[in-house]
C-alpha cells in the first residue's frame, strides 16, 4: 500500500487531491489528512474512506516540521515505510 501525507488537505487543491487519490487508487492507498481544522478534515476523511481509501486525520499546523510526529502514527496505522507527501498548504508541490 502506499501511504501519502497530504498538508493542507482539508479544503481546496489539498481535499480535492485526497478525494482524487482516494478515487484513483481506493483500497490500494494509505491518507494521512493533515490541517488545521479538524473538524473539516474528518469530513473529507469521511469521502475518502466512502471511496475505498484508508485516511487518518492528523491536525497539524502547514509546516512539514511535524512529519517525526506523524510518521510513527503513519507506520502504526498503515505498516509503511517512508511515506510520499503532498503539500498544499500554501503552493501544491509534490515532495
Amino acid at each position: 500500500m502506499k501511504v501519502i501525507v497530504i498538508t493542507g488537505a482539508s479544503d481546496g487543491i489539498g481535499a480535492e487531491i485526497a478525494r482524487q487519490l482516494a478515487h484513483g487508487h481506493g483500497s490500494g492507498v494509505g491518507l494521512v489528512l493533515a490541517a488545521r481544522n479538524q473538524q473539516m478534515l474528518e469530513e473529507v476523511a469521511g469521502q475518502c474512506v466512502a471511496l475505498g481509501a484508508q485516511a487518518m486525520v492528523v491536525p497539524t499546523d502547514r509546516s512539514l516540521t511535524m512529519m517525526p510526529i506523524i510518521r510513527p502514527s503513519v507506520n502504526s496505522e498503515f505498516i509503511s515505510g517512508c511515506p510520499h507527501s503532498v503539500s498544499c498548504s500554501q503552493k501544491c508541490r509534490s515532495m
